[in-house]
């Protein structure tokens, strides 16, 4: 019995990239975001000022940036997600930064 492929359903216009070349886009996209949180950090941590248009607003706080930034790339919205993710768990290991150390996380290991 031959195996048939699976059928793909997309959206037209849908990048269907594959290989190294997507996986170094993927690495660059997921960077930009971890760039984009890592320097609100630790007791030097530098506060970061986001216009989206409308309004200013400055913070250092890591999910407030996440939420204020409009991300294209899949693949850094899903880290995105993910970080996020970790602010509505009510775990109790969770810290109140857990989502920055998970975006930061997530990112070295891609990385590696």
């Amino acid at each position: 019995m031959a195996m048939r492929p699976g059928v793909i359903l997309l959206r037209e216009g849908t990048d269907t990239s594959q290989g190294k070349a997507q996986l170094v886009s993927n690495i660059n996209a997921c960077q930009a975001v971890a760039d984009a949180v890592r320097t609100t950090l630790g007791p030097r941590g530098m506060d970061k000022l986001v216009f989206d248009g409308r309004k200013v607003t400055i913070s250092n706080d890591g999910a407030t940036i996440m939420k204020l930034l409009e991300i294209a790339h899949p693949a850094a919205k899903t880290l995105v997600d993910i970080s996020m993710s970790q602010v509505r768990t009510p775990l109790l290991l969770c810290t109140q930064r857990g989502h920055k150390r998970s975006l930061l996380l997530s990112y070295f290991w891609l990385t590696q």
